[in-house]
């Protein structure tokens, strides 16, 4: 059996809160009270699971269950408080938010900027360029500063640069929650080349359609903690069960 591409082995984050504003006359008042100024808050606790070379992993769980904080401890942004972390290769992530990208500066100049962060050179991004714009639909805007563009623009000309790798381990991080309808149409022929490659990739979104049609397995993650790994069909239909059930009335 092959040994995994990147293990978790009861891996926790711990988080400093801040109960009052972080000023000094706030922390000494507290302080004078006998009152806690901060508390220790677990993002996750004993996470532990494999990821085989070529798996399709959804990451699901509710606002704040950990998926974030997940992805950016298997990226490298974080380091585990407590558990270890194994990676045969580097971790390439989409985030909901493009990393790296300069509102001032004109979207061609962002695509340089997004091309480096993504371990593209510039005689490769140059190649690329009438692509990057033509599937961001920005090809009319080049020199426009990305401030004047909406979330939705400056969201697609990130995805367009990433969608350029060719790295074998990627990992997407709710980065398609604000595309609209017509955009997402059309990185689905991307997503699904992308699965039926052996590539691996780990994808987190409140899509569940989407991590159906595209994941394998599924991760679920409730206050921090692993509630159950398994197959992705399975897994999301038990999750939409328990998020019906905890709706009120």
């Amino acid at each position: 059996m092959d040994s995994p591409i990147l293990k978790l082995n009861q891996v926790g984050k711990r988080f400093q809160v801040y109960q009052v504003q972080k000023t000094l006359f706030r922390l000494s008042q507290n302080l004078f009270r006998g009152k806690p100024f901060k508390r220790e808050l677990w993002a996750l606790k004993n996470v532990s699971f494999d990821v085989l070379e070529g798996d399709k992993i959804a990451v699901i769980g509710r606002n704040g269950a950990g998926k974030t904080t997940l992805f950016r401890i298997a990226v490298g942004i974080y380091s585990p408080t407590e558990g270890t972390i194994e990676k045969r290769k580097p971790l390439i992530p989409l985030f909901k938010y493009g990393i790296g990208i300069n509102p001032h500066l004109p979207v061609i100049d962002n695509i340089y900027i997004i091309g480096a962060f993504y371990g593209f050179s510039v005689k490769e991004i140059r190649t690329k360029l009438p692509e990057i714009l033509a599937f961001a639909e920005l090809e009319d805007f080049p020199y426009m500063p990305v401030r004047n563009l909406s979330s939705g623009q400056a969201q697609r000309l990130n995805f367009s640069v990433f969608m350029q790798t060719d790295d074998p381990f990627l990992a997407f991080d709710e980065s398609l929650s604000l595309a609209d309808f017509r955009f997402q149409k059309k990185t689905g022929q991307y997503f699904r080349s992308l699965m039926s490659s052996n590539r691996t990739v780990l994808m987190a979104s409140h899509s569940l359609g989407a991590l159906r049609q595209y994941c394998r397995k599924a991760v679920w993650l409730e206050q921090g903690e692993i509630v159950e790994i398994g197959n992705a069909e399975e897994i999301i239909s038990k999750y939409e069960k328990f998020c019906t059930a905890s709706l009120p009335g």
